[in-house]
């Protein structure tokens, strides 16, 4: 066999070899560029909003409403009253405050749960007897301990948030790598310089998506305590609204808590875009 020969079969394997790289989003088609799932999405949204309005308009209000007479319920409580916002202010004070105490202690208590063993020994029985306690369950001795003032709505918070968080966040210590502390210490770093410089940049993906998840329990935790306990805040709204028959008017706390939802996960993600350049998985 020639020289010739032997290179071009040797070509021909190494090229059989090469791995297929994924199509971009031009070779893959129109729908899977950004426009494309936007436009997707409008239509989508379009589609729903029309069989909403003509389903709505065939029952009888008091049990259900179209989009037409909820924009006319939203002005009503929200630009000519002013009802709708003094509610979001205290929902939001409960849900701000017990979701900050629960990032600091839920934080501090996983780093400190994942990188000393004597704390994960003593604290994890109890982290995870109260993860698992339905928060409801315990929700009557809150009221009898605090009353049905705003402090019982951020206690309630904190307590639905900050297990999930620990938990995350201890994953996350235990997920860094042990070469990379191994060359800090061989680096003469001290203990606070390795937690500050390697672990808290290694957990913060796990930290992260904790957050994502506590979010989403802050504002249903906020939502079920207004309802149940105090009647106040966008929930108390809700059930207000709901006893008298007032469809229209219960959409519209409902879309603000959406909202106030759709806009914290926004920002949680900007937010970690910026503390996480390197991370290209959102």
């Amino acid at each position: 066999m020639s020289r010739a020969a032997v290179e071009k079969r040797m070509l021909t394997r190494k090229s059989s070899k090469v791995p297929h790289l994924p199509a971009s989003d031009d070779q893959q088609g129109f729908l899977y560029t950004k426009i494309g799932v936007w436009i997707v999405r409008a239509v989508t949204l379009a589609v729903v909003l029309t069989a909403w309005e003509l389903y709505g308009r065939t029952t009888s209000p008091g049990l259900f409403a179209p989009p037409s007479a909820v924009v006319e319920a939203a002005y009503e409580v929200a630009l000519a009253d002013t009802i709708l916002w003094t509610a979001a202010s205290s929902s939001l004070i409960a849900l701000v405050a017990g979701l900050s105490a629960a990032i600091v202690v839920g934080i501090g208590l996983g780093i400190l749960m994942g990188w000393y063993r004597v704390a994960e020994y003593l604290l994890d029985p109890y982290v995870s007897f109260m993860y698992a306690l339905p928060m409801s369950a315990i929700l009557p001795l809150l009221i009898i301990w605090f009353g049905i003032d705003v402090k019982v709505r951020i206690l309630l918070v904190f307590l639905i948030c900050v297990f999930p968080l620990i938990i995350s966040t201890m994953a996350g210590v235990k997920a860094v790598r042990s070469e990379l502390v191994d060359v800090a210490r061989a680096s003469c770093a001290s203990e606070l310089q390795i937690l500050r410089t390697v672990i808290l940049p290694g957990s913060l993906p796990f930290i992260f998506a904790g957050l994502q998840v506590a979010i989403g329990l802050a504002l249903s935790g906020t939502i079920v305590a207004e309802m149940i306990v105090a009647l106040s805040g966008l929930g108390g709204l809700v059930v207000t609204y709901a006893n008298t028959f007032e469809a229209a008017k219960v959409f519209v706390p409902l879309a603000l808590i959406v909202t106030m939802s759709l806009g914290m996960v926004a920002a949680l993600r900007f937010v970690r875009k910026r503390v996480m350049p390197w991370d290209r998985s959102f």
